[in-house]
């Protein structure tokens, strides 16, 4: 039944460790300090149980399909007036084959 809990647990206690040994540095531990115990251990109990334990990660991206779509855009022809020595036919595209425009 508790292995359900054990990660949430575990990280609870170690929290709950951490603060008292920041607490008891002074060697007292007040009352507003054993809030502060008893606030990181809820919280960390809170918070390691909500993160999910194996099975899928977690990730801030969809996953990726597994083939790729392509789209091509077309634009429309290129301007008639050139602004170099390089005249373009209208509606070729501006692609050059073998030096020669298609």
């Amino acid at each position: 039944m508790f292995d359900r809990y054990a990660k949430a647990i575990t990280g609870a206690i170690i929290a709950a460790l951490g603060a008292y040994a920041t607490a008891a540095s002074d060697a007292s531990v007040t009352a507003p300090e054993w809030a502060v115990i008893g606030i990181a251990f809820f919280a960390a109990l809170g918070l390691v149980w909500a993160i999910p334990s194996g099975g899928q990660p977690m990730t801030a991206y969809p996953p990726t399909p597994d083939t790729v779509t392509t789209v091509n855009v077309d634009r429309g022809p290129l301007p008639t007036t050139a602004t170099s020595e390089v005249n373009v036919r209208p509606g070729s595209g501006g692609r050059i084959v073998n030096g020669d425009y298609t």
